[in-house]
């Protein structure tokens, strides 16, 4: 019935209160707080921040579809969420939280990694090792090479887009990689410099992707805003199709490649019986059945 509030100026102190007993609960961050081990009882949280790869659609590259879908096959989700982000991320194909209902019905739709199928599909494009001994595929002559941006202020989206690059050069794309402070990263999105980035949205409570698909969207980068997506989306938006036609036509067009949800961790004292189930909207919406 009582909730006692203590006035914490930094990480290190919240920490340190809950491992003597002093704090009760505490919900963390692990991509804007420095990572600690401490002895407490833990859940995780979701978290509505999407992690994605981008791809520019000026690039003539990206006009074929089998490019754009080898590259979704080849790139390991599951191993992202678990080295980047310390398997504190659900991996989704779609670009709505997996924690919301409304995508339960979109779990069949999903593609899975196949790099097997990756490979076929770029060369039915027509880029193939022309030689055993060549690393990377080529084209008439033309070796197939893209350049990779990231912002390399965060450590989970530096090490995911390094492991894009690997999994990526796995099926023959040579990746060059390009690791930016904040200023020059979104310089070179603005200005279109870049044929693939990783990038991170906090999308709102309503899953919103307007950001992405209306023509003064905050992130549109790449985004063809005269293409197949925007119709369909402007057309879920205003019911005349449903989720699951949405997601059929996101997956076709692939205008970027969702990865994961990043997750938060709820640490709490070991006496507390806590019950799961919370999301950074609300951490507290069932504070009336934590007990001691």
């Amino acid at each position: 019935e009582t909730i006692k509030l203590l006035d914490i100026s930094t990480v290190e102190n919240e920490l340190y209160l809950l491992q003597i007993g002093e704090l009760t609960c505490y919900c963390y961050d692990p991509s804007l707080e420095k990572a600690s081990r401490i002895s407490a009882s833990t859940a995780t949280v979701s978290l509505n921040n999407m992690v994605y790869l981008g791809f520019n659609s000026s690039n003539p590259l990206f006009s074929d579809k089998n490019i754009r879908n080898a590259i979704a096959m080849a790139v390991d989700k599951n191993s992202i969420a678990d080295n980047s982000y310390d398997s504190l991320a659900e991996v989704t194909s779609f670009p709505f939280n997996p924690a919301w209902s409304k995508t339960q019905s979109l779990k069949d739709e999903e593609s899975e990694f196949n790099s097997i199928t990756a490979s076929t599909l770029l060369d039915k494009s027509g880029y193939v090792f022309y030689y055993s001994t060549n690393k990377y595929r080529s084209k008439d002559n033309v070796y197939l090479k893209l350049d990779l941006i990231v912002n390399n202020e965060n450590s989970g989206k530096l090490n995911c887009a390094r492991m894009i690059k690997s999994q990526l050069e796995n099926i023959g794309i040579e990746v060059t990689l390009s690791e930016l402070d904040y200023d020059s990263y979104v310089s070179r999105l603005r200005d279109g410099l870049f044929d693939l980035y990783v990038g991170e949205v906090k999308l709102p409570a309503n899953m919103s992707l307007s950001m992405f698909f209306s023509p003064e969207g905050s992130i549109s980068y790449g985004i063809s805003n005269s293409g197949n997506i925007s119709s369909a989306y402007s057309d879920f938006l205003r019911g005349t199709i449903d989720i699951t036609t949405f997601a059929k036509v996101f997956d076709e067009e692939k205008p970027f490649v969702p990865i994961c949800f990043r997750q938060a961790l709820m640490y709490y004292s070991r006496e507390l019986k806590y019950e799961a189930g919370i999301s950074e909207n609300d951490i507290f919406s069932n504070i009336y059945s934590w007990s001691f």
